[in-house]
């Protein structure tokens, strides 16, 4: 009997002593997660998975691994982690997320290759993304693994104007994220997901969708998510007239999109205040704007939005000599783009512009 108390009294003792250290862990483990993930939420390329595996390799290593890579993080010195990261899978992602540095995958795991093909998307490279897809092995993955397979197939569907299947494939997703943590690719569904109402013209499901992303991108401080989210409700709230409330949301963009270092961005909004000025008939404030816009010849989205305002612009002016060549360069641009949807509706300018010359 006394036997059993003196268990009973070492278990009392015990077992307060082991929740406290695995809390300790726990919050020792979400902090680096945490850290790492602010390190790299406003790169060009941005995946939980990838950071979620490089805080749980980090620890598994011995003791002086493990503390060179943990300072490492809180130093934020990105080379050096790079360079104590041994698994070769993980270094080639991590320099994906954080150097752009893409390489078509071979021999490399799945994550790598998703990661590889939403790159080569964001370069418009789509045959090359469309490729990679092909050859990634779908035997039994991850539940994470199978969302961002879902997701990457329905950015490319969207770009194709396949609104239907995009749909479909991101409310699969969806709960996939959800279950794994991953909340920035929540909210990255949540905004192709408001891009497909938007251009379905379901406009108030469009708004709805695109503010439960924006919550979530600015709870994780992600600044081009936050920029791109309120471009959208900007261009809602325009066509629907709400000058004003626009107008505020495209302010509240160009004040996030000054925090990055991709210019892109700033230019994007700025083209878009120009099109609220052809709406609200400000049309010489307009062109003011836009003469005034550095544009990257090279950034062949913006281009193609540029070239799309401004045609908008001149047509509102009646210059429909102009106008109709930036509408046609436009057209040629969003086609490069492979952006089928912005392309048929400047077609619709062009066919208008012909009618009346």
């Amino acid at each position: 009997m006394q036997y059993f108390i003196v268990i009973f009294w070492l278990l009392l003792t015990l077992i307060p002593a082991l929740i406290f250290i695995c809390r300790a862990v726990s919050f020792r483990r979400n902090f680096i997660l945490k850290t790492i993930t602010d390190m790299a939420i406003n790169q060009k390329l941005f995946s939980t998975l990838t950071l979620q595996k490089v805080t749980s390799y980090i620890f598994k290593q011995s003791s002086p691994l493990k503390k060179q890579l943990i300072q490492d993080i809180l130093q934020k010195n990105i080379s050096s982690l790079q360079k104590h990261l041994h698994d070769p899978d993980l270094k080639k992602q991590f320099r994906l997320l954080f150097q752009n540095k893409n390489t078509f995958p071979k021999n490399s795991s799945p994550l790598y290759a998703l990661l590889s093909a939403n790159a080569f998307i964001n370069e418009h490279q789509y045959d090359k993304a469309y490729q990679i897809l092909s050859q990634i092995n779908q035997n039994k993955p991850s539940s994470a693994l199978a969302g961002l397979y879902l997701l990457t197939e329905a950015k490319l569907a969207y770009l194709e104007g396949d609104l239907l299947n995009s749909s479909s494939w991101i409310n699969q997703a969806v709960p996939l994220f959800k279950k794994n943590k991953m909340f920035y690719e929540v909210a990255e569904a949540y905004l192709l997901l408001g891009k497909i109402y938007q251009s379905a013209d379901f406009q108030d499901s469009a708004e709805l969708i695109f503010r439960d992303a924006l919550k979530i991108f600015e709870k994780l401080h992600c600044y081009d998510g936050c920029t791109q989210t309120l471009c959208s409700l900007g261009i809602i709230t325009a066509s629907q007239q709400r000058w004003e409330e626009a107008r505020q949301f495209f302010n509240k963009a160009t004040q996030f999109s000054l925090k990055l270092t991709n210019t892109s961005l700033f230019t994007k909004i700025q083209c878009y205040q120009a099109l609220l000025d052809v709406c609200l008939n400000n049309h010489h404030n307009a062109l003011s704007i836009l003469n005034n816009i550095k544009i990257n010849n090279n950034d062949i989205e913006i281009l193609a939005l540029y070239n799309d305002i401004y045609a908008q612009t001149h047509f509102a002016l009646q210059n429909y000599p102009f106008a109709h060549q930036f509408a046609v360069k436009a057209h040629q641009l969003y086609t490069a783009c492979n952006y089928q949807q912005s392309a048929r509706e400047i077609s619709l300018l062009i066919n208008k512009i012909e009618n009346i010359k």
